[in-house]
């Protein structure tokens, strides 16, 4: 079944196993909502190295879609403990880029539609209550010249000077980002920004704690799709005294129902199975006019 060809990639290498999509104590305060866009997606590798290292640094996280301009890592508080309560977003967008993602984004337009739709939405949440947003670029990697031989005299960031920006312009345009209100962290690398998310989300956590902090108001109306705390993984149980209340890791979607017993033999050789005793069935009860020679053939 699909289960055992699954475990045979993940086997020899052709496949990562599937990370938790959502990892974080049941009464986290707060949680860094992460695209699932990020790194290539939920199907690329460097998605689950992003997903190791938040565990491996206990970030509170959820996998989830966010729009336009809520960027790549979305934190939120969640002040009250039961399900369906609603999430309050706290005053930061954070907004990753690679070098090269840097350099193509200028050139389809994304590099300017993405920072618009950022500065609107800081600007509703702070009519909404907050403080000051802060505005976040994560910057990773160097920018370096790619040779395509086709002329550009490879100019273009991760690709031809044709369809990605030059060295100088990339520089140039997260220079910019400072002017504009945005606030630039460079890293070297995936795992450099997530080890900074998660830094990000135990700073925002002491300061929820502390009330040092406050909140969007409620006048913020954020996606349905990530407005409300989901539904616990674990059933509620009541920790021992000194125990703190357990983990929630995992995936967000239901669990799945038992899979049915498969035969197993593969498709078709269960389908060429099926035709082999038909043919068998077929002989084993041959026609009127085979039964009417058979009989002819013992008279004497």
């Amino acid at each position: 079944g699909r289960q055992t060809r699954a475990a045979e990639f993940v086997g020899g290498g052709e496949a990562r196993p599937p990370g938790a999509l959502r990892a974080h104590r049941s009464d986290a305060p707060v949680i860094v909502l992460v695209d699932r866009r990020e790194g290539g997606g939920i199907t690329c590798d460097r998605f689950y190295k992003l997903v190791e290292t938040l565990v491996q640094n206990e970030a509170p996280f959820e996998v989830c879609t966010l729009e336009s301009g809520f960027g790549d890592y979305f934190f939120v508080s969640q002040p009250e403990p039961h399900a369906g309560s609603a999430r309050l977003a706290l005053p930061m967008l954070v907004e990753r880029k690679s070098a090269v993602d840097v350099s193509a984004s200028l050139r389809d337009g994304r590099w300017e539609s993405q920072q618009r739709k950022m500065r609107v939405n800081a600007r509703r949440m702070e009519a909404a209550g907050a403080a000051k947003v802060r505005l976040v670029y994560l910057v990773e990697g160097e920018f370096t010249p790619f040779c395509c031989g086709c002329g550009c005299e490879g100019r273009g960031v991760g690709g031809c000077e044709q369809t990605h920006a030059s060295v100088e312009q990339c520089e140039d345009a997260v220079h910019l980002l400072g002017p504009s209100g945005f606030e630039v962290v460079r890293m070297p690398s995936l795992t450099g920004s997530a080890r900074w998310v998660a830094n990000e989300a135990k700073r925002l956590t002491a300061a929820v704690r502390e009330r040092s902090i406050r909140a969007v108001g409620r006048s913020f109306e954020l996606p349905r799709a990530i407005g409300s705390r989901l539904r616990p993984l674990l059933p509620a149980s009541t920790p021992a005294a000194g125990q703190p209340p357990p983990s929630q890791v995992g995936d967000s979607a239901p669990p799945a129902p038992p899979s049915r017993p498969t035969s197993p033999w593969p498709a078709g050789a269960r389908v060429n199975k099926a035709r082999r005793s038909s043919s068998e069935e077929a002989a084993a009860s041959p026609s009127p006019a085979g039964k009417k020679r058979a009989r002819q053939a013992k008279l004497p």
